[in-house]
């Protein structure tokens, strides 16, 4: 047997499926559509936020909560006016010389235990039924009512029989059973593909010459846009990460995503469901027990204000920026203890992931810190007192943070490296001597089927990110050397990759090729290669995690467009290959902290040049601009238009830009 899947057009989430069976060839469509008439944006309404999220794994809404929502459970899970449906075509042909025979097999109900549910077959619907009568799926045969759950049909030789399965998100009565026989899954199909093209053309759009790259930053976004669950029209949305509910750290690349690619409406709801959740005191806690989300739900809420600059938004956000601030600085004061000088003194405290690590995690605190300074960058444009005050406590945290960090590296055992030197390791939380992978202290630290699942995804990496410390400064090398020589195969994470913060370290030091290993090395591994949705794990644990599809998304937009203070860089890491004679990249609408950009790149170095043209116009462009453009074969420019050329980074630079520029780099021609 020979089995193949793919998206339709590559992109679009509706699977196609090829099953060979010697000379029988079955070819499988599935997609959802509605119940009475084709899919399009009007007829899509949505469902409550609350009872999505009360359906999420990892909801942690009180009893009293859920019993509160009875009411909204019932309306939303119960008695629809209208149902989603699952569509399932299956088209046999018989390919060889001779009568060959095709099986099919109905739908059958199971409880969790495996063990098959009682139900009956209606062999007048086509039907699968409940013993209450309900239907559950209707199996068409030739456009007809499949005559039984178990089918062989004797195909000539050319010969074909379509079988066609339709699975109501809720058992129907029979009348809409009997309807439901109808549905044209042609209309339904092109409806369906019409629909999600119109996602597409809405936002921002990305052309890269790897058809790889560039299908799977479309299919990415339509995952993620997939399983974003709320009404239609208006309400909080959920982030969610495949079958878990939002977290405030695994759903930021997403929403990030979302206003990277012109989508702040989407990711402004997004945000609105972690402060409709929001506790009293300011804390937020949507997963489980983790305790980590309060900061970076406060870092999403100020890189979408640099998207935006949106003061309405923001003033009517302040109260629960001010309360979320307030809880991390009072968490951080209780940490402002004598016994914990030289173990995180002023430092959080608290569990970042599955693992109860109740401890001073320098992600936690670097993740916070970073929360807190976007809060004070924001609160500036309307209360310029306050955001002085967070300002000065932001940085207060972040001299701490380090100073933990120095006293924790200190404490910790020198490495080998591969070239023979020795660097200074680094723990992930300020009490440990170390590694934990390195037991200097001991413990049990096997996790997520790694040893140093810990030091690598919740530790040290995110000091750079958290903006604790600079890129290129000695600490960093000290965490980034110990990173990669322990817990690395070829620069990509050892588990759970996409946790791992040494990509951001590897872009903002310019060091492509770096940066580039662990890109491809993580994806290809990662990635189902078929239909480009991602595993939580190397081992084929946690399926359609849109986590670390949206973590991949956000490094494809970083090797493409990064803010750095007033300039914006552009390409910084792509591949040298993308630059071969003929290739183009486009960027059309996508964000930028500066307002839309537009970019068109186009390479004739059979010619001798390589053309771009930027257009990055209104009050806030950037004042200066850095297009990275590396000839494929690794030649210098000998001449450029438009700007000046860094022959040591292979960009042109722009200063003083002006919002729309024509760039044209000439090489020798060869």
């Amino acid at each position: 047997m020979n089995i193949t899947r793919q998206l339709e057009e590559k992109i679009l989430p509706i699977l196609r499926s090829v099953q060979v069976e010697d000379d029988v060839q079955y070819e499988v469509t599935q997609f959802a559509t509605l119940e009475n008439r084709p899919i399009d944006r009007e007829a899509v309404h949505g469902s409550d936020w609350r009872a999505c999220y009360a359906n999420a794994g990892g909801c942690n809404f009180a009893p009293e909560e859920k019993n509160a929502l009875k009411d909204l459970l019932d309306r939303e899970m119960h008695g629809r006016e209208e149902e989603t449906v699952c569509c399932i075509r299956v088209v046999a042909t018989n390919r060889g010389k001779a009568p060959r025979y095709a099986w099919f097999r109905g739908m059958i109900v199971k409880i969790q235990n495996g063990d098959r549910q009682d139900d009956e077959y209606d062999s007048r619907l086509g039907a699968g039924r409940f013993p209450s009568g309900r239907v559950f799926a209707v199996h068409r045969l030739n456009g007809e009512p499949a005559p039984n759950h178990e089918l062989a049909i004797l195909l000539q030789p050319g010969e074909r029989a379509t079988y066609e399965i339709l699975v109501p998100h809720e058992p129907l009565p029979e009348a809409r059973a009997e309807a439901l026989l109808g549905l044209n899954i042609e209309t339904h199909l092109e409806a369906c593909r019409s629909f999600w093209r119109k996602k597409l053309a809405k936002t921002g759009s990305v052309s890269v010459p790897e058809a790889a790259v560039d299908e799977r930053i479309q299919a990415g976004l339509l995952h993620c846009d997939l399983v974003t669950l709320g009404k239609s029209a208006a309400g909080p949305l959920l982030a969610t990460l495949g079958v878990y509910g939002p977290i405030g750290s695994e759903s930021a690349p997403i929403i990030q995503f979302f206003d990277s690619m012109g989508l702040h409406e989407v990711a402004r709801r997004c945000i609105d469901f972690f402060l409709a959740h929001q506790r009293d005191d300011g804390f937020m806690q949507n997963y489980g027990r983790y305790e980590l989300e309060t900061g970076p739900v406060l870092w999403t809420m100020g890189e979408h204000y640099r998207y935006t600059r949106d003061d309405d938004w923001l003033q009517r956000v302040k109260p629960n920026v001010l309360k979320a601030c307030e809880y991390l600085l009072a968490w951080r004061d209780r940490n402002k203890k004598p016994e914990l000088r030289g173990k995180g003194y002023g430092l959080l405290d608290g569990r970042v992931a599955d693992p109860e690590d109740f401890f001073h995690s320098f992600m936690l605190n670097a993740l916070s810190c970073v929360g807190l300074r976007r809060a004070a960058e924001m609160l500036a444009a309307v209360d310029s007192g306050k955001s002085a005050e967070l300002a000065a406590e932001a940085e207060a945290f972040r001299q701490d943070i380090r100073a933990a960090y120095e006293e924790a590296v200190a404490r910790s055992p020198a490495i080998p490296l591969d070239d023979g030197t020795w660097v200074p390791s680094v723990p992930p939380w300020a009490e440990y001597p170390g590694p934990v992978a390195l037991y200097a202290d001991g413990g049990n630290w096997f996790t997520h089927g790694a040893f140093g699942a810990r030091d690598s995804l919740i530790g040290a990496l995110y000091l750079v990110i958290g903006e604790v410390l600079e890129p290129d400064e000695l600490g960093t090398d000290f965490l980034l050397k110990c990173h990669q020589q322990l817990f690395t195969v070829r620069n990509a994470g050892l588990s759970q990759p996409y946790y791992c913060r040494h990509d951001f370290i590897h872009l903002k030091r310019g060091e492509v090729k770096a940066y580039l290993k662990t890109y491809y090395n993580q994806f290809t591994a990662l990635q189902d290669r078929e239909t480009y949705t991602f595993w939580e794990h190397y081992q084929g644990a946690g399926r359609h995690k849109t986590h670390e599809e949206g973590w991949f998304l956000m490094q494809t937009r970083w090797m493409l467009w990064m803010e750095e203070g007033q300039t914006l860089n552009l390409l910084p890491c792509i591949p040298r290959r993308w630059m071969e004679d003929g290739n183009r990249i486009q960027l059309k609408g996508v964000a930028t902290y500066f307002g839309p950009l537009d970019l068109d790149v186009r390479s004739r170095v059979a010619e001798g040049r390589i053309e771009a043209d930027i257009r990055c116009p209104g009050s806030r462009s950037p004042r200066s601009v850095r297009l990275r453009l590396p000839h494929p074969s690794g030649e210098k420019a000998v001449a450029l238009d438009g700007a000046e050329y860094d022959s040591d980074t292979e960009s042109a630079v722009i200063q003083n830009f002006g919002g729309m520029v024509k760039i044209r780099l000439h090489f020798v021609n060869k």
